[in-house]
C-alpha cells in the first residue's frame, strides 16, 4: 500500500462520525470551565485598575469554555471540522483591545480551550501555572522599577528656562524627562516624569527656582 493510499483510507476514516463519550465531554468542560475562572483570577490581579475591564474579564472564561465546545465538536468529524473553519473565518472582531497584555490573556483563553478540549489536562495545568510566574515575575520587577518614578507638574513665569529647571533636578540626584510643556502668554506649564528616593525634598529644590510658580505631584508613575 502506497502512502497515497495510506493518506486516502485515513480521510475516509475521518469522514464517519465519532461522537465523544458523556465521560469525556463532561471532563473536558468542567476542566475548560476551571482553566477560565483561574485566568480570570490572575487578569484581576495583574491588570491596574485604570485599566481593568469585568465584562472582558468575563469573557474570558466564555471565551475558554467555547473554544473547547468547538474541539470537542470539531473531534467528531472532519466535514463536521472543515464546516466549523469555513463558518468561523467570516467572524470579524472589531473591539479594540486596550492593553497589549488584554491580547495575551485572550490568546491564554483560547489556547486553554483548545487544551482542554484535547483533553491534555496535565499540559493546560503547566502551562497556566508557567504563565502565571512569567506575569507575577514581570509585575514585580515593573514596580521595583517605577518605585521612585513620580510625574511633576511645574507652572513658572514663561521667561523661566526649561534646562535651569532640569539642572536643579540633577543636582538633586533625581532623573527627569519632559513629558509637555504649555506655554502661553503669561506662564509655563511643564508636566516631567522624575524619579527619586525623596519627592518632598525635589519639589522644594524646583520651588526655589526663580520664576517657578509652583510645583505639584500629579500622580505616580507606572
Amino acid at each position: 500500500m502506497s502512502i497515497k493510499d495510506v493518506i486516502k483510507n485515513s480521510f475516509l476514516e475521518g469522514l464517519g462520525y465519532s461522537t465523544p463519550s458523556i465521560k469525556t465531554i463532561i471532563v473536558s468542560i468542567v476542566v475548560a470551565i476551571l482553566v477560565g475562572i483561574y485566568i480570570y483570577a490572575v487578569y484581576r490581579l495583574i491588570v491596574a485598575d485604570d485599566i481593568y475591564s469585568e465584562h472582558f474579564n468575563i469573557s474570558l472564561i466564555i471565551t475558554t469554555v467555547i473554544t473547547a465546545s468547538i474541539i470537542l465538536t470539531i473531534q467528531s468529524s472532519v466535514i463536521v471540522s472543515l464546516g466549523m473553519v469555513g463558518a468561523l473565518s467570516i467572524v470579524r472582531f472589531r473591539t479594540a483591545v486596550k492593553d497589549p497584555l488584554d491580547l495575551a490573556f485572550l490568546f491564554w483563553a483560547i489556547s486553554g480551550g483548545i487544551i482542554a478540549g484535547t483533553g491534555m489536562i496535565g499540559l493546560v495545568v503547566l502551562s497556566s501555572i508557567v504563565i502565571t510566574v512569567i506575569l507575577v515575575l514581570f509585575k514585580i520587577l515593573r514596580k521595583t522599577k517605577n518605585k521612585n518614578s513620580f510625574f511633576i507638574s511645574i507652572h513658572a513665569d514663561k521667561e523661566v528656562d526649561v534646562e535651569s529647571i532640569k539642572k536643579v533636578v540633577g543636582e538633586a540626584g533625581a532623573y527627569c524627562r519632559i513629558q509637555s510643556r504649555n506655554l502661553s502668554s503669561a506662564s509655563l506649564s511643564i508636566v516631567a516624569e522624575v524619579k527619586c528616593k525623596d519627592p518632598d525634598a525635589l519639589m522644594k529644590a524646583v520651588d526655589a527656582v526663580e520664576g517657578v510658580k509652583s510645583v505639584s505631584i500629579v500622580e505616580e508613575s507606572r
